[in-house]
């Protein structure tokens, strides 16, 4: 199987990666987690429910390595 450098990557590394890969979905990932992704704005990840993280980052996972 062939490692993705996205599975290191942290979830603000993939935010990133959103902003300058798919700028059009960003809006949509906000609508979809919202806490999450005001969380990883704010550089507060203590501050969202650790499910909500994950789902984020599972999601976005899946659009970058596409």
């Amino acid at each position: 199987m062939i490692n993705d450098r996205r599975d290191d990557m942290a979830v603000a590394e993939l935010v990133e990666e959103l902003e300058l890969s798919h700028p059009e979905k960003v809006a949509d990932f906000e609508r979809r987690y919202p806490d999450a992704m005001a969380a990883v704005a704010d550089e507060d990840l203590d501050a969202c429910d650790p499910d909500d993280l994950d789902d984020l980052v599972s999601d976005l996972r899946r659009l970058l390595r596409v």
